[in-house]
């Protein structure tokens, strides 16, 4: 059994703020499965679920400052960024069993003028 401390790197996630700017975003996540049970379940697993948790809440969190009156995005503080989306995602990744201690942003970056389609 495997209850060691993780560390995954997001894929690249981009998404639009409310101001219909597109951003991309990447994030780096600590965490472990909580437990010798769920520590037993496939990693991959974890992983899968863990992305899909951390790519809405970054979704959600980038996207929730409105932009300034000129359509600029404002800087946001790394730090601030980081306790919020840590926050959101541990929340969402309790009730999994997995522990969540960090979410911390390695690049934000708004494209004004950019549309992202798949």
């Amino acid at each position: 059994m495997d209850v060691r401390l993780r560390h995954w790197r997001s894929p690249e996630i981009r998404g639009i703020d409310r101001g219909g700017i597109a951003f991309r975003a990447a994030v780096l996540v600590v965490w472990r499965a909580r437990g010798t049970v769920r520590a037993l379940w496939d990693r991959a697993g974890h992983e899968a679920r863990l992305g899909a948790v951390v790519e809405a809440a970054v979704c959600r969190v980038v996207s929730s400052a409105a932009p300034d009156p000129d359509g600029v995005r404002p800087p946001r503080d790394p730090e601030a960024l980081a306790e919020e989306l840590t926050a959101t995602v541990a929340a969402e990744c309790r009730a999994v069993g997995l522990d969540v201690y960090a979410v911390r942003p390695l690049r934000v970056e708004f494209v004004p003028g950019t549309s992202f389609r798949s």
